[in-house]
């Protein structure tokens, strides 16, 4: 019996701790599990990521699906019925869970992207903050078109369904990200965690110029930065995600906008700053709809 499982050059291998939980359904066993078991339990900080010859290229132990993310050191069952809203010892709620998995695996294609780009995060953050960055930015405009279509797709109601796809995309256009905005406006409408309070400390040698710089990008106030912190809600997270990139990864000088142009401190510090709020904002997302999709399936 397998004991990993294995997407692309990439190997995933439970801690001994999830292993030690028998009673999990079965489709969230490693021998099991789907591509979207296996990000989720990654996101729990469950997962060993290895190479194809089975050398060990990463051990995040970090749970990205409580806000804020926290040191994960043991595994429990409660922390599962948390992630997934059900009580997994509960012989029906069981069953729900399993079904619920296999009927998932239509939409492999879209967890087994997420999973590889998450997986090269995890992989490269370490040595290169920027390239992480990419991989995170690359799986936000993955999602931002088809998790819409995933809670979409899971109402057990059509007319509600065409009334949701309609509702996210009424506009002025703007793109999929435009249309993502509007979906997590209706994804957290009644969760407090939509103006959950980041307090990031942004460690860098030179903070005065980084935090000069930051306030001139972004003339807003979605943030506050006083010393070392930055502050900012939940909800604006995708704002300050999509502004990063485009003013670091874009130079233009013609069209007055100011980007990341300042050579007196190391853009790294940002981004290495940065990114594990930007993984935690995806993963809560992520969770938001694996709970939509257990809660309004005909199971």
């Amino acid at each position: 019996m397998t004991r990993e499982y294995t997407l692309g050059t990439y190997k995933y291998r439970c801690t001994n701790d999830i292993n030690n939980l028998d009673k999990l359904p079965d489709q969230l066993k490693i021998e099991n599990i789907s591509a979207c078991g296996v990000l989720l339990q990654l996101m729990m900080g469950g997962i060993t990521i290895l190479d194809h010859h089975s050398e060990i290229l990463s051990i995040p132990n970090i749970n990205f699906t409580k806000l804020p993310y926290e040191i994960q050191e043991n595994f429990t069952y409660d922390q599962f019925n948390d992630v997934l809203n059900t009580n997994i010892l509960d012989q029906t709620c069981c069953r729900i869970c399993n079904k619920f998995f296999i009927q998932d695996k239509r939409n492999n294609y879209v967890y087994e992207h997420i999973l590889n780009e998450l997986t090269q995060f995890f992989v490269i953050n370490h040595l290169s903050s920027c390239e992480g960055f990419v991989h995170l930015y690359r799986t936000l405009e993955f999602i931002s078109y088809s998790f819409p279509l995933i809670y979409a797709s899971k109402s057990k109601d059509y007319r509600g369904t065409y009334n949701s796809l309609k509702k996210f995309l009424n506009g002025d256009g703007g793109g999929e990200l435009n249309f993502f905005k509007k979906f997590l406006t209706e994804l957290f409408k009644d969760d407090i965690s939509y103006q959950f309070l980041f307090e990031v400390y942004v460690d860098s040698d030179h903070i005065t110029e980084l935090k000069k710089e930051f306030e001139e990008i972004f003339k807003t106030d979605i943030f506050t930065f006083e010393e070392h912190t930055l502050t900012f809600k939940f909800k604006n997270v995708i704002e300050l995600f999509i502004e990063i990139r485009n003013r670091y990864f874009h130079m233009l000088l013609g069209q007055g906008r100011n980007n990341f142009l300042n050579i007196e401190y190391n853009k790294s510090d940002l981004f290495r700053s940065l990114n594990p709020i930007f993984i935690n904002w995806l993963v809560i997302i992520f969770i938001k709809i694996i709970q939509h999709s257990l809660e309004s399936s005909d199971l």
